[in-house]
């Protein structure tokens, strides 16, 4: 059985392969270890550019990740959106 430390040490690998940014770049926003269903889920965030225009600077944008990760295999089972109000 995995720990949330390794629960989120395998969701950022996960988002490294998919999404082909630098590990560095992914940050530990959220863990919640559900031991009813035997998973942990992770929140991860990294910055990704926005080009709008042509002839304006580019923006960085932050984007939030959830992973479902099994607590006794270690495997990602799922990766999900996840929006978040910075108005709140």
């Amino acid at each position: 059985m995995i720990d949330a430390k390794t629960a989120a040490l395998k969701a950022r690998n996960y988002l490294v392969e998919i999404v082909g940014i630098q590990p560095e770049n992914a940050t530990i926003e959220e863990v919640e270890v559900n031991e009813t269903d035997n998973i942990v889920l992770i929140t991860l965030g990294y910055w990704v550019s926005m080009q709008q225009f042509p002839m304006v600077m580019p923006t960085k944008q932050k984007e939030y990740k959830v992973f479902k990760v099994d607590r006794d295999s270690g495997e990602v089972l799922s990766m999900k959106i996840r929006s978040v109000d910075v108005n709140k």
